[in-house]
């Protein structure tokens, strides 16, 4: 019980310690991995949910996915242990001219958040299963609070990444305040997926798996690491043609991230 307190506490440090940072990351015109996954898991939720659905958005982060949702059609509940983050969702709507009766924001767990059982059209999880001690519990708390038949959407990081296999994670984090970031995110993610762990998980739990995407490569590459790229494009370069290798060889599988969509049993 101290060791998951302890880790908690490093979570909810770090997300208080970056609340800009994060905000900053989902910006509609910054092309990154995150606005792909925040675009790629809402598309799947309006895919597989009706709109006007109740939907959860566990650790909720900034509120810009809760934002999208909402604009939407759904009402969204926001949950995130952040108390930070969650007071920049309450800017960030208030600002926004929000209707309130369209959503809420809670800071705490989704252990101890009082939601009824049953009482959920859809859940939506980005970047939060990776945090947790015990993924079952986190899992199977989802499954009681989604009505039969919910929407769950997760995402995970991909452990054999392309980057790994080429040494590339450690290059790109030469400089002294990237190298600390990445050690900071690698402290407090503690699980990484395969679309067979991802199947196994969810079976378990009581959900089954109805689609999945493993995201885009993801290289960051800094200028100085090779100018020759950059002068045809950039690290786009390089996503690009992973993206096209992908159509016609199984590389994907060590992509920066995996994306799924599954439906509550019963």
């Amino acid at each position: 019980m101290q060791k998951k307190q302890s880790h908690i506490s490093l979570v909810e440090e770090y997300f208080d310690n970056h609340t800009q940072a994060w905000h900053d990351l989902y910006k509609p015109k910054q092309a990154n991995d995150i606005v792909n996954r925040k675009n790629i898991a809402i598309a799947f939720l309006s895919k597989f949910l009706e709109s006007r659905g109740k939907v959860l958005d566990a650790g909720c982060g900034a509120g810009l996915v809760a934002m999208q949702m909402v604009q939407q059609g759904f009402f969204v509940h926001g949950i995130d242990i952040s108390k930070e983050m969650i007071d920049r969702c309450e800017k960030t709507f208030t600002k926004n001219g929000t209707d309130k009766s369209k959503y809420r924001f809670t800071v705490g767990g989704v252990y101890d958040s009082g939601i009824s059982r049953d009482s959920l059209d859809g859940v939506i999880g980005l970047g939060f299963l990776q945090y947790q001690d015990d993924e079952q519990e986190a899992l199977t708390c989802f499954q009681e609070i989604l009505k039969p038949g919910g929407i769950l959407v997760l995402s995970g990081p991909i452990k054999r990444k392309i980057s790994n296999l080429f040494g590339l994670a450690d290059i790109l984090s030469t400089r002294a305040r990237k190298s600390q970031e990445r050690k900071a995110v690698l402290a407090i993610s503690v699980n990484y997926y395969s679309l067979s762990r991802f199947k196994r998980l969810l079976n378990s739990s009581g959900f089954t798996l109805l689609y999945y995407k493993r995201k885009v490569f993801n290289f960051c590459l800094p200028r100085q690491f090779n100018k020759l790229v950059y002068l045809v494009g950039g690290e786009g370069v390089l996503r690009r043609a992973f993206e096209r290798i992908s159509s016609f060889l199984p590389v994907d599988r060590f992509a920066n991230d995996i994306i799924i969509v599954a439906r509550k049993d019963g």
